[in-house]
This record gives C-alpha cells, sequence and structure tokens, in this order.
C-alpha cells in the first residue's frame, strides 16, 4: 500500500487505484499514516511519500445512492422486486471511471484533467448503495451512513464527503432534506421534480438535468405544433414527486396555450389503480394521451390501455423519460398481442442536454 502516487490501471479486472485510495480513506492511520486528519468528512493525509510535489492530499467519500433493482410489474399486474437497470450499473461505472481518470490525471477522455494528480491534492472514492427504487429503502441507507458517523466507538467513520442520487424524484427528496440538514453537497443525475427547485428547502441540492417545469412547456408546445388542431390531452400519471409535478407544470402550460388537460393518477406500486385510472382516461373519448410512469408500469398501462380501447392506431400515446428508450428497444411482443398494438408509434419525449441558445 506504499507511497507512490503512480497511475493505477486494470489489475484482474479491476481498477486498482479505486481499491487503493479506498483502503486510504479507512484507515489511514492503520497503514502508517500517522499524520492524517480528518477535516470534516474529508481524510487529509499528511505526508511526501505520496507526492513529492505534494505535501498532502484529501480523500473525498461519495455515497451513491441507486436504483440498482426495482418493483416490476408484468401485463397481468403481478409485481417482483428484479435489479435489470443495467442503465443505473452503466452509469455507476462511468462514475469509477470517471474518478480513476481524475485521481491519476488520466486527460485520455477529458484533456482538461491531464495531469491534474500532480496539481491537485484531491482524490476521490465512492460506494454505491442499491437504494430499490424505494424511498424508504433509500432513507434507510443514508440515515445509517449519518448515524454511524456519530458512533465514537469507531474512528473510522464519517460523514459522507458528498451524496450522488437518486434517479426517482421521490426517492431523492427525503434524501435532499437530510443532506440539507447535516449539509451535504448532493447531486442528482435524473431528479427532474419541481419540487426540488426550492432552494431555501434543499439547500444543498443541485442536478445534472432541467426540471420538468421545462420539459412539460417543450412538450405541450410540441403537441400543439404537430396537431394546431389539438384541445384536449390525456394525462396518466405516478402519484409522486416527479408523476404530480411534471402533471402540473403541464396542466398550467396547457392552460396557456388552451389545450385541456384531464389527469388520472396510480400510486407507484399499485397495479390495480393503473387500470382504474386507465378506464378513467378512456370515458374521456380523448384520442391523444401523455404518460408519466416509469418502466416498470409500462406493460401494465398499455395492456390496460388497450383493453379499455385508447390505445392503436386511432389513438396517439406518448411517453416521458420515465421510461428509457433502451427499455423499449429491448422489448419484443408477439405480433398482434395487445402490448404490440399498443407500442406501435408510441414516442418518448426525452429531456437531454443540447446546444446553447444562440
Amino acid at each position: 500500500m506504499g507511497g507512490s502516487d503512480k497511475c493505477y490501471h486494470l489489475s484482474n479486472g479491476n481498477i486498482s487505484s479505486l481499491m487503493y485510495y479506498h483502503e486510504l480513506y479507512d484507515n489511514a492511520r492503520s497503514l502508517g499514516f500517522q499524520d492524517s486528519e480528518r477535516v470534516g468528512s474529508v481524510e487529509v493525509i499528511k505526508t511526501d511519500a505520496l507526492l513529492p510535489e505534494l505535501s498532502e492530499i484529501g480523500i473525498i467519500g461519495i455515497s451513491a445512492v441507486v436504483g440498482f433493482s426495482t418493483t416490476m410489474f408484468d401485463e397481468f399486474g403481478n409485481s417482483s422486486l428484479i435489479s435489470n437497470r443495467i442503465d443505473r450499473y452503466g452509469v455507476s461505472a462511468g462514475v469509477l471511471l470517471a474518478i480513476h481518470h481524475f485521481n491519476n490525471g488520466d486527460g485520455s477522455v477529458v484533456k482538461d484533467i491531464d495531469g491534474i494528480n500532480k496539481r491537485c491534492p484531491i482524490r476521490f472514492v465512492a460506494d454505491f448503495y442499491d437504494s430499490e427504487s424505494s424511498e424508504m429503502t433509500a432513507i434507510d441507507v443514508f440515515s445509517r451512513q449519518i448515524y454511524e458517523s456519530f458512533d465514537s466507538q469507531n474512528s473510522n467513520t464519517r460523514l459522507p464527503s458528498v451524496l450522488f442520487g437518486a434517479y426517482r424524484s421521490a426517492v431523492t427528496v427525503p434524501l435532499a432534506i437530510l443532506s440539507s440538514i447535516y449539509e451535504i453537497p448532493h447531486i442528482s443525475p435524473l431528479s427532474t421534480s419541481t419540487e426540488l427547485d426550492d432552494k431555501m428547502q434543499y439547500r444543498y441540492f443541485s442536478r445534472l438535468i432541467p426540471s420538468d417545469a421545462t420539459t412539460a412547456w417543450a412538450a405541450i408546445n410540441y403537441l400543439r405544433a404537430k396537431s394546431p388542431e389539438l384541445s384536449h390531452l390525456g394525462i396518466l400519471y405516478v402519484n409522486d414527486a416527479y408523476g404530480s409535478a411534471f402533471y402540473r407544470a403541464m396542466e398550467e402550460a396547457g392552460q396557456e396555450l388552451g389545450i385541456s388537460v384531464k389527469g388520472c393518477s396510480f400510486r407507484f406500486n399499485d397495479a390495480d389503480e393503473i387500470s382504474k385510472a386507465v378506464k378513467t382516461l378512456s370515458k374521456t373519448e380523448y384520442r391523444v394521451f401523455f404518460g408519466i410512469f416509469y418502466n416498470q408500469h409500462y406493460n401494465v398501462v398499455m395492456e390496460k390501455a388497450v383493453k379499455f380501447g385508447i390505445a392503436g392506431k386511432k389513438h396517439v400515446w406518448i411517453v416521458s423519460d420515465g421510461v428509457s428508450e433502451s427499455y423499449l428497444n429491448g422489448m419484443s411482443y408477439p405480433t398482434g398481442s395487445n402490448l404490440a398494438i399498443a407500442s406501435q408509434g408510441v414516442g418518448i419525449l426525452k429531456a437531454e442536454g443540447g446546444r446553447e441558445a444562440v
């Protein structure tokens, strides 16, 4: 575990620098760095043995709360907890690779960090926790880290330096309350609820994606541009921080542009409520619908939409990016089945980074 800050690469399938700095972060004193100290939640190792140019390094611990697993529904409404979020594993691998590149000054992807390990004394480590896409699980995981940091019997625990996550806004909101109470910087890659715009309530929260207020206006404007005669829009939404805020924003945008919006909601883990909500929308006799829900809801929603006569050639469905493009592209439905019929022509409205307006 020695004292050179060399560039670490793959070793037996692992990026060895991640393990090296993590062990320093957790066990600096027992590894011989007796002059190390904790400044807040940063482990500061005071030694020139690591780098001649630096007399000390500070290691920042990232706590990543990610929904690697989630409750999935089949078209019949049966549910099970499945660990199938390949996109979440991909993002997590990207985070680890970015940490590795920063810690070692590897500019092969981002040229600006080339050699930064010789100039900057900061290093990063990360721990990943499965939120199961659940508010309760996420709070349990994160609160345990907080409580353990106050355990005077364990000198190797501390508050996380940074909180990364979650994805679902409903999971991120309670985490953002805790992170603000304990003054922990908090970054979410995908939580879009307008509730999180409140900087007084969520003082330490930031995100890497626009809020739903912007996306909702874009959705309504898109529908108006494509169908100038459109006067009514049905919206099916999950009743959580993401779905409810998105729906309210679309309702407001619809009022501004003269589109009457009718919304029906359902609870996140309640397939029976999905059926009831779709049946209620079918009574409107609308032909254009917008869905604000997640991958796990798609099959049962569209199965019910066909059953109640609001999916198929005479109807249009657009869904928010709570349903991922990779999920739909990976699905294969039997020809002529309800899900095959319902999925023909379904569009996804996705928020992405774009060019700066000129």
